[in-house]
């Protein structure tokens, strides 16, 4: 798929991550291929407000 960069969320911390990796901007799309809908919704909070 091209990624760049995976983030482990085992810890929780994974808005915080992408934050850290992207000058506090967020990404332009998240991908969750896990399945889980709890992280699907957190994929939301780490997209770039335009």
């Amino acid at each position: 798929m091209g990624a760049t960069k995976i983030i482990n969320n085992s810890d929780g911390k994974a808005v915080e991550k992408v934050l850290a990796l992207t000058n506090n901007k967020g990404v332009d799309v998240a991908i969750e291929k896990i399945g889980g809908g709890h992280m699907l919704l957190r994929s939301g909070q780490n997209t770039e407000r335009y």
